[in-house]
Parts: C-alpha cells; structure tokens; sequence
C-alpha cells in the first residue's frame, strides 16, 4: 500500500510540474481525444475521455491502443477538480489502457485534473498515469465531445 501512495503522490509530483498552457501537450502516442457522459459500473452516471492515436470510427469506438480515463461522476462534478486513482479508489473512477480488445491493464496510480469550465466550453484537462511495468503517460486532452452512451440508473 505504501508503494501505492508514492505512485500517486509521483503522479502528482509530475501533473504539478507540467505547465498550463491554452493547449496543453498530449500524451506520447495519443494526440487524439473524445469525451462523452457515460455510466459507471453500477449504472450510475460518469464522464469518460478516451485517449488514442486514430480518428474513431463509424461506433464511436476507439480502436486499440487507447487510454481510457474513468470519473464515476457527471460532467459538471468532474469539473475543475482533481482525482488521485489507484486500486483503492475503484469507487471514485479508474484508468486503463487497453494494448488490444481483450488486453486491458488499470494504472497503478494516476492523477486526472479537469480545468474550470462552463458547460458551454470544452471538457479539458491533465493526466499523470503511471501503469504496471513503469509505463507512463502524462499530457493534457481537449476531448472531443461524443454523444452520450444512453440513460444510466
């Protein structure tokens, strides 16, 4: 557990000393970002921003390799604030990269920061991740916005 903290308490470290710009760097590998309401695992309402390297199809699916960031949370909580995730925090949301369709690993901690924003501006915001093995992904996003997966609860 104590390994867990100081992998979110780096994440950190490493989202504070990347400065704020208008538009922020995207991660290494994942110029592309879309963003849409979506439900958490237990059917409640969430906001999810899909980082990738390929325009997205015809399903409004991304095509591997993607990171996907989780906020069991509504659009208008997730913004301008901050959310440290680990294993312990499954309650709160979850980033993962998926490699392929069936090869998905959830980061080992991670820092996700929305900026403020009206509901008219765009969703926007950092990534500090760190995945099993060291892998890393850090940047910003200015999503896409993606229709709605449909009614949760």
């Amino acid at each position: 557990m104590r390994g867990r903290s100081l992998g979110v308490t780096l994440a950190m470290l490493a989202l504070a000393a990347c400065g704020s710009s208008s538009e922020p760097e995207p991660p290494e590998g994942f110029p592309l970002a879309y963003a849409m309401d979506d439900c958490a695992p237990w059917d409640g309402p969430a906001t999810s921003v899909f980082l990738t390297s390929r325009p997205l199809g015809g399903d409004d699916s991304p095509s591997p390799p993607f990171v996907r960031i989780s906020i069991y949370l509504p659009r208008g909580d997730v913004v301008g604030h901050s959310f440290a995730l680990s294993a312990e925090s499954a309650s709160t949301g979850a980033v993962s990269r998926c490699e392929s369709e069936a090869s998905c690993v959830q980061a080992v901690s991670a820092l996700v920061r929305f900026r403020d924003a009206s509901p008219e501006e765009p969703l926007a915001g950092r990534i500090s991740a760190i995945f099993p093995g060291g892998e890393r992904v850090v940047g910003g996003f200015v999503p896409t916005p993606l229709p709605s997966r449909g009614l949760c609860g």
